[in-house]
């Protein structure tokens, strides 16, 4: 897992919300802390903290309503007890075009999240 202290390029923005989290050790419920364009800060059972492979990859489902759910696929980045900061590996349009609004929404800064969104996309040199 990486350092919690390196930069984060992408803005965090509170958001308190239940989800959900699968991968090797099965499904679990969550609740999200925080969300990125690159990531999320997630609350997991104490126990299940404990056993977090950090080179296994997760899904991560936020339902926001019945028809808007936010799907991610993760890996974790760094542990702190029992809240475990996530990595997006992977996120279809849908998923992100969803993000993006929430994010926009919640940060008061449509410009830097759409700069952010292009930092995303954009091929790396």
């Amino acid at each position: 897992m990486t350092d919690p202290a390196d930069r984060r390029r992408f803005t965090r923005v509170r958001f308190e919300a239940p989800a959900e989290l699968e991968g090797p050790e099965g499904s679990v419920p969550v609740e999200v802390e925080d969300l990125s364009m690159k990531g999320a800060l997630l609350a997991v059972p104490p126990a299940w903290g404990r056993t977090a492979d950090s080179d296994a990859r997760y899904a991560l489902t936020l339902k926001l309503s019945e028809q808007d759910v936010v799907r991610m696929e993760v890996k974790p980045a760094h542990l702190h007890g029992s809240v475990i900061g996530f990595r997006c590996e992977r996120i279809d349009v849908d998923s992100l075009t969803l993000l993006r609004q929430l994010l926009e929404a919640n940060s008061g800064d449509v410009e830097l999240i759409h700069r952010e969104l292009e930092q995303l996309v954009a091929p790396e040199e």
